[in-house]
């Protein structure tokens, strides 16, 4: 999850990227109604993001990203 600096956007297939201007950079993990939003660092910040956690235990696991191989 660690973010590589880049001179400039670049567009090839199979490849997403987004421009980061502040705040944090995470991942919630999912597991059924338990949702983690941690840090890439490791750091759990469920407490911090309540409002969240809370709104993505609510979607439906079709629109969540999945790492490695299906």
């Amino acid at each position: 999850m660690r973010p590589t600096l880049m001179r400039e956007p670049f567009h090839r297939e199979g490849w997403v990227y987004e421009e980061k201007y502040d705040g944090f950079r995470m991942l919630s993990y999912k597991e059924a109604q338990r949702v983690r939003p941690i840090s890439r660092n490791g750091r759990d910040h469920t407490e911090r993001f309540a409002d969240i956690a809370r709104a993505v235990a609510q979607l439906p696991p079709t629109i969540l990203n999945r790492r490695g191989p299906k």
